[in-house]
C-alpha cells in the first residue's frame, strides 16, 4: 500500500505488478532475517528453508519481542545452560532457536506449534535429540523429558518471562491482578485469595 501511494499509479495492473515486486522483496527480507538470527546465535548449516521459517518469526510477536527475539535469546540462555551441565552448547543452542518455528506455519496447520517445529525439523533432517527436545518443550511431566528438553524449556521461560518481554503497564497489571482475586472471592466460603505467579496460580 505504501508503495502503491507513493507512485500514485493505483489501477488493477500496476497493482498486480506492485504485489509481485513487492512479495519478492519480501523473501529477500525474511531470508535475510532469517540468516542474520542463524548468524547471531552461532548456528550454521541450517536448511534454507528452516531460514526463512525463522525470518517469518520476525513478524509475529508476543508481548513487546518478536517470536524471533524470543528465539535467539532462548538460544543463547541454552547454550549457558547447556555450557553449565556440560552439554552439547551447540545442539541445545540449536534446539533454542528452532523451538518455536511452528509458529511460522501454525496458522496454516492444525496442531500445537512445538509438535510442527518438531515435524518441519524432522523434515529438513535436524538430529533426533533436537526433534524430541522440541516436541517436548512443553512435557508436564519433566521426568518424561531428555536434559535437553527440560533445558531447553526453562530456557524459553526465563526469555518469556523476564522484565519487559511482555509489556503490561504496571497498573494493569496490579488491577487485572485485584480482579482475578475479587472473582476468587466472590464464591462462597472462600475468605482469602491471593493471585501467584502473574495470575497462572
Amino acid at each position: 500500500l505504501e508503495k502503491l501511494i507513493a507512485d500514485g499509479r493505483i489501477h488493477p495492473a500496476r497493482i498486480d505488478e506492485t504485489v509481485s515486486r513487492v512479495e519478492a522483496e519480501m523473501e529477500t527480507t525474511i531470508k535475510e532475517y532469517g540468516d542474520q538470527a542463524s548468524f547471531d546465535v552461532g548456528v550454521t548449516d541450517l536448511h534454507p528453508q528452516l531460514l526463512s521459517l525463522l525470518g517469518k518469526l520476525r513478524f509475529r510477536s508476543v508481548g513487546a519481542q518478536s517470536v524471533l527475539q524470543h528465539s535467539i535469546e532462548t538460544a543463547n540462555i541454552c547454550g549457558m545452560i547447556a555450557g553449565e551441565l556440560g552439554i552439547n552448547i551447540s545442539m541445545a543452542k540449536r534446539a533454542g532457536l528452532l523451538h518455536n518455528i511452528g509458529k511460522a506455519v501454525d496458522h496454516d496447520t492444525e496442531g500445537h506449534h512445538a509438535v510442527i517445529a518438531a515435524d518441519l525439523c524432522r523434515q529438513y533432517e535436524e538430529e533426533e535429540e533436537i526433534v524430541n527436545a522440541i516436541a517436548s518443550q512443553h512435557v508436564e511431566r519433566l521426568k518424561e523429558a531428555s536434559i535437553l528438553a527440560i533445558v531447553l524449556s526453562s530456557a524459553s521461560t526465563l526469555s518469556a518471562n523476564r522484565p519487559g518481554a511482555r509489556k503490561e503497564l504496571l497498573t494493569s497489571y496490579i488491577k487485572r491482578l485485584e480482579r482475578m482475586e475479587e472473582i476468587i472471592l466472590a464464591f462462597p466460603n472462600v475468605k482469602k485469595a491471593y493471585v501467584l505467579q502473574s495470575g497462572r496460580e
